[in-house]
């Protein structure tokens, strides 16, 4: 009858006695573990639904891993949309921006204001004295109104209410722009966590063959250069997850930075999967990005600066009315107001207006440039993501090909190792080989599903960033 032994990250060192089969766990980050003598091919859990992970009674967890992981992604990037300072920088370049328009806005208002002064001045010589006042006061209330400006003021409120609208689209391109770098940070964390699992996973497999290698020495099966040779192949993977506990502490400092929570904050990939449809599909819903939105709002808040510079040469019509409670010389019984209308026509200002207007339309062309820039920008990103993505799926479905694979290799090895037909260092070789794949195979998964919520955010499918404002 065949014996069932398991080696997993929590394996204990007896348990490579016999050839195994591998199974992956269902959670992202978890390593490979080798279970039986089964030939089932690993797959990944987001391009092909993996079997559920065999435990062994003594190292099995009473409950899931993810029972004890609470934050996702989004998660991640809500903190880092509440806490941050780049989303609250933009809110309030919003927030300026709004007041802005209202300004505008208020500037076709009448003015009151209130003047009150007091003068007092020497007395001349005496044949003007009876005429003249030392002392004069003077109060008033005045009211002005802009009447015609040339339509200056009309093109400036729709330049500013262009400018809030394009503020509003700046702020949903700052937010997916957070949204790549939380991602990036999520899934290097969780990539780093992989590996760290998958080399203590090698380890004990090579500190059980160590093990192995000792008993074989004193029956005289093995030589005393093999133990050697194992020995230094286990310091150095060691050494090599040294250096992956390193770069994960400074992923943990990254991902605490832009989401703003403790670094020891368990995470969990618990995105769900995503189905890429055709580049064309993608590219026709283009001009619905924010950053396009916004570079168009801005150009056409760039082409009204023409109309305001050509404003200047057109004449300009204000209303003055005037109230007066004390006026120096007035009559007793006399009028107590004056109203005023105020005609300005430039004749000639030296060719400023001219230059001002060549001006606004280079201006009004350079953001034109800019939207165009600006959207061929958008159109490689999205087909540059695609791609990407679409290439992360095949070569997933290579890497699980490359396990199942090593795997027997390795399984056959250990059978012919007992049997005396191959060396200790065809054992370790083919034992590197699949471990290197079961690593890489995890490494594109984690690179899959990043690409996947980038491609997503791309094309505006991510609720979270489209709903920012």
């Amino acid at each position: 009858m065949t014996s069932f032994l398991l080696i997993s990250v929590t394996a204990s060192a007896s348990s490579l006695a016999q050839p195994a089969a591998i199974e992956k766990p269902e959670s992202a980050e978890s390593s490979w573990a080798i279970v039986g003598d089964g030939a089932s091919s690993p797959t990944q859990p987001k391009a092909a639904a993996l079997p559920p992970p065999l435990e062994s009674p003594a190292t099995a967890p009473t409950t899931a891993t993810n029972s004890t992981i609470s934050k996702g992604l989004r998660d991640a990037f809500d903190a880092a949309l509440r806490h941050g300072e780049t989303m609250s920088i933009q809110k309030e370049l919003l927030i300026q921006a709004g007041e802005s328009y209202n300004q505008a806005l208020n500037s076709f208002a009448p003015t009151l204001s209130a003047t009150a002064g007091y003068l007092h001045q020497k007395t001349p010589n005496a044949s003007t004295a009876p005429s003249f006042l030392p002392d004069q006061r003077t109060s008033k209330i005045s009211l002005s109104m802009p009447l015609f400006r040339g339509l200056r003021d009309f093109a400036a409120l729709r330049q500013r209410k262009l400018h809030k609208e394009a503020q509003v689209f700046v702020l949903q391109t700052a937010a997916r722009q957070l949204f790549y770098d939380v991602a990036t940070a999520f899934y290097n964390l969780l990539a780093l966590q992989s590996d760290e699992k998958n080399y203590q996973a090698e380890i004990e497999i090579n500190r059980k063959r160590l093990s192995d290698l000792q008993t074989y020495l004193r029956i005289g099966r093995t030589r005393p250069t093999e133990l050697l040779t194992l020995q230094a192949n286990i310091s150095s993977l060691e050494a090599q997850l040294e250096q992956i506990r390193g770069q994960l502490e400074n992923a943990k400092d990254v991902l605490a930075f832009l989401a703003n929570w403790d670094r020891s904050t368990m995470i969990v990939d618990d995105e769900s999967e995503f189905s890429a449809s055709s580049i064309e599909q993608y590219l026709e819903v283009l001009e619905q990005r924010a950053d396009i939105r916004s570079a168009l709002a801005s150009a056409k808040a760039a082409s009204e600066n023409v109309p305001i510079a050509r404003g200047g040469h057109l004449p300009s019509l204000d209303f003055v009315g005037d109230n007066y409670f004390q006026r120096p010389g007035q009559p007793d019984g006399g009028p107590n107001w004056s109203v005023q209308l105020v005609l300005s026509v430039p004749i000639f200002q030296g060719g400023i207006v001219n230059s001002q207007v060549r001006q606004a339309q280079s201006v009004a062309h350079q953001f034109e440039l800019q939207l165009t820039q600006v959207r061929r920008l958008a159109n490689e990103e999205v087909r540059t993501l695609h791609n990407s993505f679409t290439a992360d799926q095949k070569q997933l479905g290579k890497l699980e090909q490359t396990v199942g694979w090593a795997k027997k290799n390795y399984l056959s090895q250990l059978a012919d190792y007992k049997n005396g037909l191959v060396t200790n260092l065809e054992v370790l070789t083919a034992t590197s080989t699949y471990q290197n794949a079961v690593r890489n195979m995890d490494r594109q998964l984690h690179k899959l599903n990043l690409d996947s919520v980038i491609l997503q955010a791309a094309i505006g499918k991510r609720s979270e960033i489209n709903l920012v404002e």
